[in-house]
């Protein structure tokens, strides 16, 4: 068992596994696809800097996990990984390249708002909570750590959307 509580690991593994900065997919397995090829993410409730002499433009960083092993804390388990310039409070994109899943996926990403590559944390109550606003799929309840279960979707065709709502602790 972990020293950490699992809600501080839940948010941690994104600075660890997201290496932002490019539009293109990042395939952590190279196991050739077979069935649903890619879906359709549509991203709503993003948040900007209401400073207008800061830009406006942020990135949305997402993992994609296609079973539970390692889920939600390990990034050697993440079978896609990439980001995407936003500038508005919606966005839409698509996630290539999914890899053969009997087990279905996990969509977790982050909204990168000051271009850093990172999930940037901040002390409340004694833990280390998400600064930036995030999300999984499945837009489950948090009151902790997600479970693969509960953010865990199975697409059934090429370009099947999935919307998934940006949260904000304490913001």
């Amino acid at each position: 068992m972990s020293k950490y509580p699992r809600s501080i690991l839940c948010f941690a593994f994104f600075s660890l596994l997201i290496g932002c900065g490019t539009l293109e997919n990042s395939s952590l397995n190279s196991v050739e696809s077979t069935g649903v090829d890619y879906i359709s993410i549509v991203v709503k409730d993003l948040r900007f800097n209401t400073d207008s002499s800061k830009p406006r433009e942020t990135q949305v960083c997402y993992a994609v996990f296609a079973g539970p092993e390692g889920f939600p804390s390990n990034p050697d388990k993440v079978a896609l990984k990439g980001c995407k310039r936003v500038d508005s409070t919606v966005v839409s994109f698509l996630i290539e390249g999914l890899p053969p899943s009997n087990d279905g996926y996990v969509v977790s990403l982050f909204q990168d708002m000051n271009m850093n590559g990172k999930l940037d944390t901040r002390g409340l109550f004694g833990m280390q909570v998400p600064e930036e606003p995030f999300g999984f799929s499945q837009n489950p309840a948090l009151l902790g750590a997600p479970t693969y279960d509960k953010c865990k979707i199975t697409p059934t065709r090429n370009g099947e959307r999935f919307d998934i709502l940006m949260r904000k602790i304490g913001g």
